[in-house]
């Protein structure tokens, strides 16, 4: 699993991170889609697409407004020259 883009990867780690919001599907009727102007926001950053699943996932749980924060300037694709 060294590689960031990994498909198995992202997998289990929306599998994981989903595990909690399964107690929150009985608080949420099947019939109401997300609303748009909730009162509940999910604001996250992601630099690989692994928080944006986690942060999808919360999101339609929660019925959720969702904002990408995204940086000024992009990061580099190497993670070591993002790093120093």
């Amino acid at each position: 699993m060294s590689n960031d883009h990994d498909p198995l990867r992202r997998t289990v780690i929306a599998a994981l991170a989903s595990a909690p919001l399964l107690s929150l599907a009985d608080t949420q009727t099947t019939s109401e889609a997300p609303r748009s102007g909730s009162r509940i926001l999910v604001a996250y950053f992601s630099r690989s697409g692994n928080t944006h699943v986690v942060a999808g996932l919360i999101q339609r749980g929660l019925g959720a407004d969702l904002f990408e924060i995204r940086p000024a300037h992009a990061y580099p694709e190497d993670y070591l020259q993002t790093v120093e």
